[in-house]
């Protein structure tokens, strides 16, 4: 599979969610690595990923970003949706924002 990288802007380009694509663990790792992670153990925080579908990786600067395996059939997209769902949670209580529908309208993009 190819290495994808999808960044969806929430409200501007301070507030994203990047979804990365790949079964390339060292591009992984490296956009990881470059992402304004404070104070994180990037490798403690992947251990185990190679066995997964998917992972939103929190501490991010601007945003988390989601991890997927592939994209190939049905349960992949299903991976994509849960994993929307803990970044929108996640930007929710970072911007202090109590409300469902912003969820929504988070999820809904990526």
């Amino acid at each position: 599979m190819k290495t994808k990288k999808v960044i969806t802007p929430i409200f501007n380009e301070r507030y994203r969610i990047t979804t990365i694509l790949t079964e390339d663990f060292k591009y992984l790792k490296r956009v990881l690595d470059n992402s304004n992670w404070k104070n994180r153990d990037v490798e403690k925080d992947m251990e185990g990923v190679e066995k997964i579908l998917g992972r939103t990786f929190f501490g991010y600067g601007t945003g988390p970003v989601i991890y997927i395996a592939s994209l190939t059939d049905n349960t992949d997209i299903g991976t994509l949706a849960h994993e929307a769902t803990h970044a929108a949670k996640v930007l929710a209580r970072y911007l202090e924002i109590h409300d469902e529908k912003f969820e929504c309208y988070v999820i809904f993009p990526v």
